[in-house]
């Protein structure tokens, strides 16, 4: 498990979260938020196919422009950091290295009122 799906587990249902990894078109989350994933996969896979009609048919799911713009703006920045981990050779912590810090991030978050 990655970083960010350690961290998603830890803030929603270790079930949907896994759902969401293995395949998120057969996950059962809403119809935004698979267009939207639709389109980040697309972008980071063959970001030289992506086209205005792939954000508007994400926005006519019925995602906002201001979401889509903020899904895209994470994508990027994790693409970078795992390109730049891949060059470098990053040590990969373990599943329960990871577990342990975004339960540690996530219950530091609310303590500081940052989410729910």
């Amino acid at each position: 498990m990655a970083n960010h799906g350690a961290v998603a587990s830890e803030l929603a249902n270790k079930e949907l979260t896994q759902a969401v990894l293995s395949d998120f078109r057969t996950a059962p989350i809403s119809p935004q938020m698979k267009a939207t994933l639709a389109f980040l996969e697309k972008l980071t896979l063959h970001p030289e196919m992506v086209t205005d009609d792939d954000a508007q048919a994400v926005q006519a799911a019925g995602v906002r422009a201001k979401a889509l713009a903020r899904a895209i703006y994470i994508c990027a920045t994790m693409n970078v950091v795992n390109r730049l981990s891949q060059a470098l050779d990053f040590e990969v912590p373990s599943d329960e290295t990871l577990a342990r810090r975004a339960k540690l991030s996530v219950d530091r978050l609310r303590r500081e009122g940052k989410i729910a």
